[in-house]
């Protein structure tokens, strides 16, 4: 009976970045499936199960029993697929659940116990204090370093630049807003600080040879310009890689790499 009740991997196809595995099922659905079965030999006859035991539908051996506040529960786990949205799976679950409920009887009661959605938004509010505490903390030390108001503004006003072309980028390649996204994120800030940073003291010290802000602007930047391209695309090259990984690990970290290199 196991022998009969399987199902057999055959290979893989390859497209784009998926992979699927190839299976032939046979498995069996129905108690008039089970009774064609055949389990012996009487010389050439064969001899089917239906032939020497019936089969019924039954309950199978009970493993796991929920309940809630006593009463017998079902239990149904939803999972996403790895490159979609927690958030927006989340919506259009409670928006379908609210749709079913309305065809099914009224004395069943729907109950989410679990809901990894709202840990996500629990967490993306702790973010964004964080984030506004990161940000007032990198004004703070710029402006003691520089003790300059305006190019600590202007340092500032950049990242937050920075911050509205990656979350565009973000939202036109539908990339997930999760952990490794937002941590990417935090990576490309300092980055993006350190850089700031070595231009503007290269401005600052033309400035202080006596050019005009506008010749100090062009030359310190100019000069600097090829070192921090350099460094920065380093830093980067190690997040190129990341497009050539298969399978999970570049759905999982190419998305890491884009918003890195965007930032």
């Amino acid at each position: 009976l196991i022998r009969a009740n399987q199902t057999f991997p055959v290979g893989k196809i390859k497209r784009g970045s998926q992979e699927y595995t190839l299976k032939i099922s046979n498995l069996i659905r129905g108690t008039r499936e089970l009774g064609e079965i055949i389990i012996a030999y009487s010389g050439e006859n064969p001899i089917k199960l239906k032939d020497v035991a019936q089969a019924v539908p039954s309950y199978g051996e009970i493993y796991y029993i929920f309940r809630i506040n006593g009463q017998p529960t079902i239990d149904l786990t939803i999972l996403k697929e790895p490159a979609t949205s927690t958030l927006k799976v989340a919506k259009r679950i409670k928006t379908k659940l609210e749709a079913v409920k309305r065809e099914l009887p009224q004395d069943l009661v729907f109950r989410i116990v679990n809901d990894e959605s709202e840990k996500i938004l629990r967490d993306l509010k702790h973010l964004y204090l964080l984030v506004g505490i990161v940000l007032s903390v990198i004004f703070i030390s710029i402006f003691l370093i520089l003790r300059n108001f305006k190019p600590s503004l202007l340092i500032l006003s950049s990242i937050a630049f920075s911050v509205l072309i990656t979350f565009n980028l973000i939202y036109f390649l539908k990339i997930s807003l999760n952990m490794l996204t937002l941590g990417g994120l935090a990576l490309g800030f300092g980055l993006f600080v350190d850089n700031s940073i070595v231009v503007f003291e290269n401005v600052l010290r033309y400035r202080e040879k006596g050019f005009s802000p506008v010749q100090a602007a062009i030359k310190g930047s100019k000069e600097v310009f090829l070192p921090v391209l350099a460094a920065t695309l380093t830093t980067m090259s190690v997040f190129f890689s990341f497009a050539y990984f298969q399978g999970r690990l570049k759905i999982y970290y190419l998305p890491l790499a884009i918003v890195i290199s965007s930032a």
